[in-house]
């Protein structure tokens, strides 16, 4: 079951069974939160969260990260490549997700420590050649016009035919 919050983070979702339930959140840039939830029959529904009966709204809190790395992402020609999945993770396997906005910039929540930080170019930019990662250290403040571009700009081609047939 899927639903969206509307703009002062309210939701509401149904469901039409008892039994075990997992919620999540999730915004672009920032980590993932989940809660594990169970809906028993007790003299009627009630929600249960870590054991202890919901009484109210369930609160789900986004924990936003001290500071930011932003950028653009860029192919060999600097045109800004817009809607690409990106990727920061540190030493310890922390990752948080983003995308590029349709101008190319993008923007992840992060806390203090060396980030590989890497995009991946929509199907549709076949003219780009390379990987785009950049290595960010995050000490103490946000870092800024952390652009990603190819790591290359020369892009060999292969070309052939497959067929099917018998050995």
């Amino acid at each position: 079951v899927f639903t969206q919050t509307n703009a002062s983070g309210t939701f509401s979702l149904a469901v039409s069974d008892y039994g075990s339930y997992e919620i999540g959140a999730h915004k672009m840039g920032m980590p993932d939160v989940f809660k594990g939830l169970t809906l028993k029959n007790e003299s009627g529904a009630k929600w249960y969260v870590d054991g202890k009966n919901i009484t109210g709204n369930l609160i789900l809190r986004m924990k936003k990260a001290s500071y930011s790395i932003s950028g653009k992402i860029m192919d060999s020609s600097n045109n800004s490549i817009g809607y690409a999945p990106v990727f920061a993770t540190d030493a310890s396997g922390n990752t948080v997700f983003g995308q590029s906005s349709a101008d190319g910039s993008y923007t992840v929540f992060v806390e203090n420590g060396t980030w590989s930080v890497r995009a991946e170019p929509p199907t549709s930019k076949t003219d780009t050649c390379g990987s785009y990662t950049k290595t960010v250290t995050v000490s103490g403040a946000s870092q800024s016009s952390q652009n990603l571009t190819p790591s290359t700009s020369t892009c060999y081609t292969l070309s052939g035919t497959i067929t099917a047939g018998t050995a």
